[in-house]
């Protein structure tokens, strides 16, 4: 079974490695609910690879004992799994109908069907059993469990699939990509029904993981940058309608030359830094032009302003 730990582990290791940052609450590029199912989803898988791993060396040693018991926690695991996925989903997807209360409730009946499973089989073998020679046996309530699950990733990926023509570009890659891991997920866990000691399983849950991280996650990165775009473009825009009220404001408009509030302004500075003895060698000349009336009768008002700007 070593070929079987190390399917888990490096399936784990590209998880952390890809998801590294998903855990942390200060990742602003993903909406926070968002984040927050989903990070919860990729818990449930890392319990998954851990519980899976210790599966396969416990049937190495033949520790049955423990390995009855992982065998338990590793289905309850796989049910946590489902039920977290399709929260994700409908949370990502923004899915507010019958279909998104359908896939709760489904994912919540496998739960449960689950935890009643697994003490039923502790008196029948109904789901597994391990003989004398510590072989382990599929029994048939787990074939339905399985076929169950795939049943019902198929059904919630054939749904995102189906109505991501009625979406906008972006929602519709979303469902693109959620409805192709889905089917992926399925595929792996309509096969392991038929090869009950194959990290199938595990290896359905590292394609999809990878594929909403690369087509998913990365995307969102994507649409929070052109955001901030966007909002740095609105505030330079301000910047300029601010700009242009400022010169509005401070130069006069005929002249070109900084205007009476300008001056008053500059004037209660210089006065202030005169106060604190920080200013010194300082003059100023007031100035006017005469016969301004005359030039406007004789000139017009153009000739007066030209007056005016020669003077300024």
């Amino acid at each position: 079974m070593t070929y079987y730990c190390l399917i888990d582990f490096l399936a784990l290791l590209v998880l952390l490695i890809t998801n590294n940052d998903s855990f942390y609450k200060n990742n602003k590029s993903v909406n926070p609910q968002q984040r927050r199912y989903y990070s919860r989803f990729l818990l449930a898988v890392i319990a998954y690879y851990l519980s899976d791993m210790a599966w396969a060396w416990l049937y190495d040693t033949g520790n049955l004992d423990w390995l009855y018991v992982d065998t338990e926690i590793y289905f309850l695991l796989m049910a946590l799994g489902v039920v977290l996925w399709s929260h994700y989903v409908v949370v990502y997807l923004g899915i507010k109908n019958a279909f998104s209360k359908f896939m709760t409730i489904a994912a919540t009946v496998l739960f449960v069907m689950m935890i009643v499973a697994i003490p039923l089989n502790r008196l029948w073998g109904i789901m597994f059993w391990f003989d004398g020679e510590g072989v382990y046996h599929a029994g048939t309530a787990r074939d339905v469990i399985f076929i169950y699950q795939a049943v019902f990733l198929l059904m919630s990926s054939v749904y995102t699939l189906l109505f991501a023509s009625y979406k906008s570009r972006k929602q519709r890659q979303r469902n693109y990509t959620v409805g192709l891991a889905g089917m992926i997920m399925q595929v792996f866990v309509a096969v392991q029904v038929f090869f009950p000691t194959y990290p199938l399983y595990a290896i359905s849950y590292m394609m999809g993981c990878c594929l909403i991280r690369t087509f998913v996650i990365e995307n969102k990165r994507d649409e929070y940058r052109e955001h901030l775009e966007i909002a740095l473009e609105r505030e330079l825009e301000q910047f300029h309608e601010l700009r242009k009220a400022w010169n509005l404001a401070y130069k006069d408009a005929l002249t070109g030359v900084k205007s009476k509030l300008a001056y008053a302004e500059k004037r209660a500075l210089v006065d202030s830094q005169i106060t604190k003895h920080t200013q010194k060698g300082l003059a100023v000349a007031v100035m006017d032009v005469n016969d301004l009336k005359v030039i406007n009768d004789t000139l017009g008002h153009g000739g007066g302003g030209e007056y005016i700007k020669t003077g300024c």
